[in-house]
């Protein structure tokens, strides 16, 4: 027995059969994935994969405590997620690439996987001119398989470092439609990943781990973060190994995952503040080494000349130079402060009273979950450029408020499950508007407050 419930392993007569049972359920769900990737499946192939997984896992004498997280955290949100994936596809219809070549000239898909993907083609082909608008939509053309151009509505340009892009140059040299569900596959085990680390982490009780599952399976930014095939759950990932460490008290190894978000510098921006805030020199130092080597590699990449080229990308980016970008809808102080109509410098005041804020937190041997909550908002708030995928973040603070609840209740989880919801359902709403209200930062502005003010006392 563990946390009310039995875990005493079905019986299958002896040892031999029993593995042999379990060994067949694989097999099948191999069978099964290789079937359905065969007839242009590759959404339901996944399901069928990880329930495979998780049903076999299963059968594993459950007695053994780290077995049984892990299958009710991982393999759990990998069957649950990408089931989900795969049912609003079927819902959606194709508007995401797809293996069926009679499917994918019914219609070219555009998602910001476009851009990644051709970051990662242009790295092997003409790493020098990575940033340059017009190699990249002609790289990008090959991709839609369609022309493309920078003047395009939808054109969103590569602005990240020349390091991040290296990490798509394996999946460049996929089709781009494989390419694609290749990259959903690894967003799902950094996604079931992190869920468990968070699970294991804070030590949660069977019924913990359950409502932080289906508070995952909730989040809409999950996926939207897979049909727009983004970064957000490699950066997940990173951040909440960043937080685990600092947690521990170990800040040598949370400055070395701080850095490795210099595939997306601004979402180190929170983390990187907080080391100096709270004096923690030996993390802020090991960071910014790590930053510095990965922009140092960035350099060696493409050659010092696309340093201006990257500075102009993203100089465009901040300034909204690209129509794709669109500001008004992100869940950040930068639309808060847009739609009131302050600009840079009412931006810049906003930025500074949050850190301000920040720095108001007592410092302390430890650093609490409260915190570290703090920390996570902070971190989506002042970020320059996050959209709506870019939530996944909040994973992190839904699992350290629910350890803080020792028995969820029906009203904890509901409200949990619906805090995961609201967010991309308000953006959705207000999209379409000319002049869409903030109506999220606000949310994110007042639960982040709460957090800042809890902590102080």
């Amino acid at each position: 027995m563990q946390d009310g419930t039995s875990l005493a392993r079905p019986r299958f007569g002896d040892a031999a059969g029993y593995w042999i049972l379990n060994a067949a359920i694989v097999l099948v769900g191999a069978a099964t994935v290789l079937v359905l990737i065969r007839v242009g499946r590759p959404a339901i192939a996944l399901a069928a994969g990880s329930g495979a997984l998780y049903f076999a896992a299963g059968m594993v004498d459950q007695a053994n405590p780290a077995i049984d997280r892990f299958r009710s955290t991982a393999l759990r949100t990998a069957f649950a997620v990408s089931l989900m994936f795969a049912f609003m596809l079927s819902l959606s219809g194709s508007s995401v690439p797809s293996l069926d070549p009679a499917e994918e000239q019914k219609v070219q898909p555009v998602v910001d996987f476009m851009a990644l993907y051709g970051s990662g083609s242009l790295l092997g082909d003409n790493a020098g001119s990575l940033y340059d608008l017009e190699s990249q939509a002609a790289a990008q053309s090959i991709a839609a398989s369609r022309p493309v151009s920078p003047s395009d509505q939808d054109f969103l340009p590569f602005a990240y470092p020349a390091a991040t892009s290296a990490l798509f140059a394996p999946l460049a040299l996929l089709d781009y439609s494989a390419a694609f569900y290749a990259l959903v596959a690894m967003n799902l085990v950094l996604l079931a990943a992190s869920v468990w680390l968070l699970a294991s982490e804070l030590d949660m009780t069977r019924p913990q781990r359950d409502l932080l599952v289906i508070c995952t399976m909730a989040a809409a930014p999950v996926y939207l973060a897979m049909v727009q095939g983004q970064l957000s759950f490699l950066v997940l990932f990173i951040f909440v190994n960043a937080a685990i460490n600092i947690r521990r008290g170990n800040y040598i190894r949370s400055g070395v995952w701080t850095g490795l978000l210099a595939i997306k510098p601004t979402m180190a921006l929170a983390l990187l503040i907080g080391f100096v805030l709270s004096t923690r020199w030996s993390a802020a130092g090991v960071a910014v080494g790590v930053t510095g080597g990965l922009a140092a590699f960035s350099i060696v990449l493409t050659g010092p000349a696309a340093i201006a080229d990257y500075v102009s990308v993203s100089r465009g980016m901040a300034e909204g130079a690209f129509a794709s970008v669109n500001s008004s809808v992100m869940p950040n102080l930068r639309a808060l402060i847009n739609f009131v109509g302050l600009g840079s410098l009412g931006w810049l005041a906003a930025f500074g009273l949050v850190i301000l804020a920040l720095a108001s937190i007592p410092r302390t041997a430890r650093v609490s979950d409260v915190d570290l909550a703090a920390i996570v908002l902070t971190t989506i708030l002042i970020a320059p450029h996050i959209h709506v995928h870019g939530l996944t973040l909040l994973l992190i603070v839904a699992a350290l408020v629910i350890r803080g609840i020792e028995i969820p209740t029906a009203t904890a989880r509901w409200a949990l499950v619906t805090a995961m919801l609201l967010p991309a359902g308000i953006l959705a709403m207000t999209a379409a508007s000319t002049r869409p209200w903030p109506v999220v930062p606000v949310l994110l502005l007042g639960t982040w407050l709460w957090f800042v003010l809890s902590a102080r006392t």
